[in-house]
């Protein structure tokens, strides 16, 4: 054999083998992207599962007839069937708008709970030793209830129903 010819299938050699691993390389690119899409998606839909979950079960818990729940003591949150998480977010916003529902109107309301100062203060204290991302909103609308403002009452009550995933039963009004 020629000792040129030997040198072009040299190179046609390495260069299909540069060409194979650019393939292999793009192939597994495309594979990684597929994979991170999918996990992605079923993040999503978990995530959307749970958020649905928690809106049917509030609407399970709350009375259908939007009367307040009977109060035995307008001290703390024992009317509530069990002890209420302090330490969980949805918890928390799930008191607030069952408490807001009290000052506001609308087409819908999924339960009331006497809003006191008593209660907004226990609130104000899990919040507080919470390191939830809105923690300051949250504070900002307790500490006006706490001062007896409701002015907001309407932003305050959307703000909680869309962080509870709510759709219908929007605010409209304060109530008068």
């Amino acid at each position: 054999m020629h000792k040129g010819s030997m040198r072009n299938n040299l190179d046609i050699s390495e260069g299909m083998i540069k060409m194979k691993k650019k393939i292999f390389f793009v192939m597994a690119l495309v594979f990684v992207s597929i994979l991170v899409a999918v996990g992605s998606y079923n993040i999503y839909l978990s995530h959307q599962k749970q958020l649905e979950k928690s809106v049917a079960r509030q609407k399970e818990e709350t009375p259908k007839d939007n009367k307040t729940i009977e109060q035995k003591d307008n001290t703390d949150f024992s009317v509530l069937a069990g002890d209420p998480d302090f330490t969980n977010e949805e918890c928390i916003y799930h008191l607030m708008h069952y408490m807001i529902n009290t000052k506001i109107e609308s087409d819908a309301i999924w339960g009331t709970l006497e809003l006191t100062k008593n209660r907004v203060r226990i609130l104000i204290e899990a919040v507080n030793t919470s390191n939830w991302s809105d923690k300051d909103k949250l504070l900002e609308i307790l500490k006006r209830w706490k001062n007896d403002d409701f002015s907001m009452a309407v932003e305050d009550h959307n703000y909680i129903w869309g962080k509870l995933g709510g759709k219908d039963g929007k605010a409209t009004a304060v109530k008068k």
